[in-house]
This record gives C-alpha cells, structure tokens and sequence, in this order.
C-alpha cells in the first residue's frame, strides 16, 4: 500500500511538473508573442515612417519637376520672341548705314535739277555710288573679281562668248555684263560675263 502511496505522490508530482512546465511553455509563448508582437509593432513603424519619408521625398520631386518644366517653358517662350526679335529687326543697322547714303543721292537729285553741270552731278553720283559700296562692304558684301579674270563656274556665269585672237584672252572674263557680289565669303550674285573663245 505504501508503494500505492509513494507511487501516487509521484504520479501527482509528475502531474504537478508537467503542469508547471505547461505553465512556464505557455507564459513563454505569450512572452514570444508580446516579444513578437512589439517587434511587430516596431517594423510597421518603421515602414510607416518610410513609406512617409519615401512620399515626401516624392511630393518635392514632383514640385521640382513642375518647377523645371515652367522654367524650360519660359525659356522658350524667351527664345522664341528673341528670335522674333532678331529677324525683325536683322537689318536696322544696315538701314541705319544707307541713311546718309540716301541724304547724298538727295543733294544729288537736287543738283541735276537746278544745275547743267553735268561733271558736278557726274562725281555726286560716283560719291554716292563709292559710299554705298563702303557701307555694304563694313557689313560683309564684296566683289567678285571679274574682268580679265580666268573664268570660274563658281563665280561667273557665262551668258555668251567672243573670239578672240590673242590666246592670254581664251577662257577670260572680257567683258562684264552685271557684277557679282560675295557675302561673308558666300557667293549671293554670280557675275554675269562673256568670255574670250
């Protein structure tokens, strides 16, 4: 009987062990589950304050973005009336240049109006002539080079041709029919020539 007892009481210590392992199990998944749960907590958090952070840093590219594109838009609006600008107003100091030029032809006009001297009115138009020339050439127009020249496609443009007899004169300019012009080294007028054959 008495191991019955003894055999009891072990039974009911192994109860009472197994019960308090129970309970230390239990109240350490509950401590892992509070652990696991604040940890939890934290990480939504900290992903909140990300996802906060990573929005506003969206919210100012945004208004850096928007800010770029009204000032790339304003620049080409500023670009466009400077062109605007530019071409309509290319040719002011050119105008600007023939003004006094103008004046000369004036005084000239006048001149052959009131006067009969033709040398007077002759060299007046030759002064107007030579100023007009020196105008336009500070702007860039020059001559071509042309009587007594060699011929050149690129410059001339043959509108006929004379024999001749003496042979430094074939394929030379040997007469001048309408002068050509250069601008900035650009050829705008072909000089139009006959040509010694």
């Amino acid at each position: 009987m008495q191991e019955n007892i003894h055999t009891q009481e072990n039974n009911i210590q192994n109860e009472e062990i197994q019960n308090l392992i129970t309970k230390e199990s239990v109240s350490e998944e509950i401590t892992n589950s509070q652990v696991s749960d604040t940890q939890t907590d934290s990480s939504a958090n900290e992903n909140l304050q990300k996802m906060q952070q990573l929005e506003t840093e969206l919210n100012e590219t945004k208004e850096q973005l928007l800010r770029l594109a009204a000032d790339f838009d304003n620049y080409k609006k500023r670009t466009l009336k400077e062109k605007a600008d530019i071409i309509t107003y290319a040719n002011e100091d050119l105008i600007k240049g023939i003004l006094p030029i103008l004046d000369d032809f004036d005084r000239t006009l006048k001149v052959l109006h009131t006067s009969d001297n033709i040398q007077a009115i002759k060299e007046g138009m030759e002064l107007v002539a030579k100023n007009l020339f020196h105008n336009l050439s500070k702007k860039g127009l020059e001559l071509i080079p042309d009587l007594n020249e060699e011929f050149n496609s690129d410059l001339h443009e043959a509108i006929g041709s004379l024999p001749v007899e003496e042979s430094h004169k074939k394929n030379r300019i040997i007469e001048v029919i309408e002068t050509g012009y250069k601008f900035q080294g650009k050829v705008i007028r072909h000089s139009k020539v006959i040509v010694g054959a």
